[in-house]
């Protein structure tokens, strides 16, 4: 079934062995460094000019040049656009190469955590979870799961089969990247350095902003809000003298704005991941971040710091929460389906 939003077909891309490609990232990256450490020296490019250039070559590359296996691919797009994005707010016409090395590693490092448990043990019990959550999905979710993954595209979006594969499909792309959790456990155990964990319990979100803020990917939230609200660029705030002329701001200029542009933004990063993995452009990843981030913005405006009271509410909040997250969440898996990605990933039950 094809998207009932736009259904384009991308160019056949140019196929390199990972290790190429890898190669190849790399030195795009080195340069993007060059740039951006000399970027005072260059006369004939605005440095705005500059991050666009960026932005947009890191946004061609996975969608001329892609490895054979399409897990990869994920990875191949979406890890130099992240440090490649992240990189253009740092001040690194004033790092080393080594410092600006260590700026990148320390966003998936965890400078907020005081707790004082044992680095080391905290990291082999975070590594234990996620073979846990591996296990989880082989034994017990792959089995329930269709042997045709694009077959639920043929329900009616509201139908009860519909319904149930998004949340199985929905709660196996969870559990996958448990492969994360026994990969940075591992690195926080041999290494002492407290990894950020990508997720705290997403499943026991209450509304929108308790999802996206503070329990789903809070590597990408992090990278975002330091790109959206951490900016130069000036806040709109209310003047306490009311016969001061306020100066005229755009809405994107204001917190709310800005909160709905990292969803935009969002929602255009894996649009480009669709297009590099599935060769097609459908724009139901875009309409499913702009679906949420329109619901967190009304959120934030109608319903601010309303935290359940009672653990009665908090229960019907987490049904509400995740209900809303099942009947949206066809939009973010259909392209996935279609493609049959789920099929080649590791792990799957036979």
């Amino acid at each position: 079934m094809a998207s009932p939003l736009l259904n384009i077909a991308l160019p056949e891309p140019i196929v390199l062995p990972a290790l190429e490609l890898t190669g190849l990232y790399a030195c795009v990256l080195g340069i993007d460094y060059l740039l951006l450490r000399n970027q005072n020296k260059l006369p004939f490019i605005s440095k705005s000019t500059l991050r666009i250039g960026m932005t947009l070559t890191h946004a061609a590359i996975p969608l001329a040049v892609i490895s054979p296996l399409s897990p990869n691919n994920v990875i191949f797009a979406a890890a130099p656009w992240f440090l490649a994005s992240y990189s253009a707010y740092l001040p690194t016409e004033n790092f080393t190469l080594k410092e600006w090395l260590q700026s990148l590693y320390n966003t998936i490092v965890d400078r907020e955590d005081k707790s004082t448990q044992n680095i080391h043990r905290a990291g082999l019990v975070k590594a234990l979870r996620g073979i846990f959550k591996l296990a989880i999905l082989y034994f017990g979710v792959e089995p329930l799961l269709s042997a045709m993954p694009d077959e639920m595209l043929q329900y009616p979006w509201f139908s009860q089969k519909s319904l149930t594969d998004t949340f199985l499909f929905g709660l196996k792309a969870y559990l996958i990247l448990g492969a994360v959790d026994a990969s940075t456990g591992l690195a926080q155990a041999l290494t002492g350095w407290r990894m950020v964990d990508m997720f705290d319990y997403p499943f026991l979100a209450t509304s929108p902003i308790d999802l996206w803020s503070k329990r789903w990917n809070k590597i990408i939230r992090n990278l975002l809000h330091a790109q959206v609200f951490a900016s130069n660029r000036p806040i709109a705030t209310k003047k306490d003298d009311d016969n001061e002329k306020k100066p005229t701001v755009g809405f994107f200029s204001t917190n709310t704005g800005r909160g709905l542009l990292s969803f935009l933004v969002s929602g255009a990063f894996h649009e480009l991941t669709v297009c590099s993995v599935c060769r097609k452009l459908t724009l139901e990843n875009f309409a499913f971040f702009t679906i949420h981030g329109l619901a967190c913005m009304i959120e934030s405006i109608y319903f601010p710091k309303n935290k359940p009271t009672s653990y009665t509410e908090k229960a019907i909040r987490i049904a509400g929460q995740l209900s809303f997250l099942v009947i949206t969440g066809r939009l973010f898996l259909a392209p996935f389906l279609r493609h049959r990605f789920t099929e080649i990933i590791p792990l799957t039950y036979k």
